[in-house]
């Protein structure tokens, strides 16, 4: 494959700073061993037969980076070559937002990968994410191409408004057994779970606004195109759970074929016996001895304090019969990493970074937080739940007491919803937690049968740093 050319195709209508009055495609071409870049040559025309299979549009160009790709590039190829060929492979239009890459980072897209690439099964979006996440780079869509530009300017303009339909989520029946509209706790669940920081309160850029149009809820959003995936991501997996029958799998359950494939492996038994061996070393082996997809995240680790070179550090292992999982959290403790599933790969950073890698996960809590009391009325105590979960889960990690997690609810009229934002550690100790509350309460059934416990005032106790309402007691029933 010939790099010595490098042909940027750019859609008018996005380079507003280049001021050219017209709305003709126009490529412009260099080469590298021949004229100089300063002195380009323009050419102005129809669009050629590649041009015209490009797919614009946001949908077309989402639907293409979901699809799953294998593909490695060796290292020290141009950004810019690289996505030229992927341009051209999966026909969608890709431009650089030149200017704001240079004045942030101070690179230019020629700037080349500090290591190759190898992804297998994963999917296109996410393997860009990886790929220009090496760079501090990012993508967009915007105007209908895929804008290669810095994470600042994704997230300080771009914004675009969508509007949900979302009656199935606001309508429910009150005290009174009145139909009402309750906008508000929806509202609330998506400003403090999805991206806290971005929204008009907080003073972020976006904005939400409720209207009933004939016989249709709305809810309008004025986001970035990320943010809205997440809110889009977080009401069909809101759906997903209320819908879900017993042992069911959900949308808010199911996992891409190299999630899985990692999960599996990671429960698997190993041996390893090394003595000094390069980490980046071992870590390959164990890539190719259990097929799974491995990645540095390079920026971060050049940045750990602790370690000069933490990929090429050497480590001793001495494990017999214990899980992968397990394995590398005791080989990579020592130079301060850890190891997280992000973006359909097993992404090895460090743990300050792991911990600030935040997820949202849904559960429907409706058997936990639903109990009857003695004159037969039914009460849901979800804030109790929620009230457990910050207590007891790593209680110095959540928003109260100055942590990144948060939690939320919502009741969607046939089901009670817990929304939590939190890292992968937190999240597999919220999910146990559940199961073991679950546990309980069915063992307390075989013993007892189905007949409701008395009603009793409990005390609970405050969480560190929190005072107020929870330091009285409250009325609660169940387990």
């Amino acid at each position: 494959m010939s790099y010595t050319k490098l042909r940027i195709a750019l859609i008018l209508s996005v380079l507003s700073m280049a001021a050219i009055p017209c709305s003709s495609h126009v490529v412009l071409a260099a080469e590298q061993d021949g004229q100089s870049p300063e002195e380009p040559e323009i050419f102005v025309g129809e669009p050629s037969k590649d041009d015209l299979a490009l797919r614009f549009g946001e949908a077309a160009i989402r639907k293409v980076l979901r699809r799953k790709v294998e593909f490695e590039w060796i290292p020290d190829i141009p950004l810019e070559s690289i996505i030229h060929d992927l341009r051209h492979e999966y026909k969608i239009p890709i431009v650089f937002d030149y200017k704001e890459i240079e004045k942030v980072l101070g690179i230019i897209p020629n700037e080349t990968l500090t290591a190759g690439c190898d992804y297998r099964g994963i999917s296109l979006g996410s393997a860009l994410e990886l790929m220009l996440g090496q760079l501090q780079l990012t993508w967009v869509i915007d105007k209908d191409v895929l804008l290669i530009t810095t994470r600042e300017r994704e997230g300080s303009f771009m914004l675009t408004t969508k509007v949900h339909e979302v009656a199935d989520l606001v309508m429910r029946r009150d005290e009174q057994d009145r139909t009402v509209a309750d906008y508000d706790s929806l509202e609330n669940l998506i400003t403090t779970t999805v991206r806290l920081e971005s929204w008009e309160d907080v003073g972020g850029p976006g904005t939400m606004r409720h209207q009933r149009y004939r016989n249709a809820e709305t809810l309008a959003v004025r986001q970035t195109a990320r943010i809205h995936e997440e809110i889009e991501k977080l009401l069909a997996d809101i759906r997903a759970v209320a819908a879900a029958q017993d042992g069911q799998p959900t949308a808010a359950e199911k996992l891409s074929r190299n999630e899985k494939a990692i999960r599996r492996a990671l429960r698997k038994k190993t041996t390893i016996r090394c003595k000094d061996v390069p980490l980046n070393k071992l870590v390959a082996r164990l890539r190719k001895e259990y097929r799974i997809v491995v990645e540095w995240d390079r920026y971060e680790l050049e940045h750990v304090p602790a370690w000069g070179d933490p990929i090429h550090a050497p480590v001793s292992c001495d494990y017999t019969n214990i899980s992968l999982r397990s394995a590398l959290e005791l080989m990579l403790a020592p130079v301060e990493l850890t190891w997280v599933i992000h973006n359909e790969v097993l992404l090895i950073t460090s743990v300050e970074k792991a911990d600030r890698m935040l997820d949202t996960r849904v559960h429907d809590v409706t058997d936990l937080v639903m109990y009857r009391v003695g004159d037969g009325r039914a009460l849901a105590s979800i804030e109790s739940l929620e009230d457990v979960i910050m207590t007891v889960v790593s209680p110095y990690s959540w928003d109260q007491v100055g942590g990144p997690g948060i939690t939320g609810h919502l009741d969607t009229g046939n089901a009670k919803i817990l929304v939590v934002r939190q890292s992968m550690r937190v999240h597999e100790e919220v999910e146990k937690l559940l199961a073991d509350l679950r546990a309980t309460a069915e063992e307390n059934r075989r013993k007892h049968g189905d007949a409701p416990l008395p009603l009793r005032i409990t005390p609970i106790p405050p969480r560190p740093g929190v005072t107020g309402p929870l330091d009285q007691p409250v009325e609660r029933g169940g387990i």
